[in-house]
């Protein structure tokens, strides 16, 4: 699930298991605060690879908002 119009200043970045072997990682605005229009990307999966290749699909211009990512 990508929603790149979410994007923002900055971001966090975190991993989760929805059962024992379902592990996603899921971006969000930290703006947003968890409300409406907070999630910027739920990837399936940890692989840094995987990731890139999701996060890739917004464009450069909007990429280029994100001043910091912390976990």
């Amino acid at each position: 699930v990508l929603y790149p119009q979410n994007i923002g200043r900055n971001l966090s970045i975190d991993e989760t298991a929805l059962s024992y072997d379902e592990l996603y990682t899921i971006i969000t605005n930290k703006k947003a605060k968890a409300k409406a229009g907070s999630i910027v990307a739920i990837i399936k999966g940890t692989k840094s690879d995987n990731v890139i290749n999701i996060l890739s699909q917004i464009p450069l211009k909007e990429r280029k908002k994100v001043m910091e990512v912390t976990h």
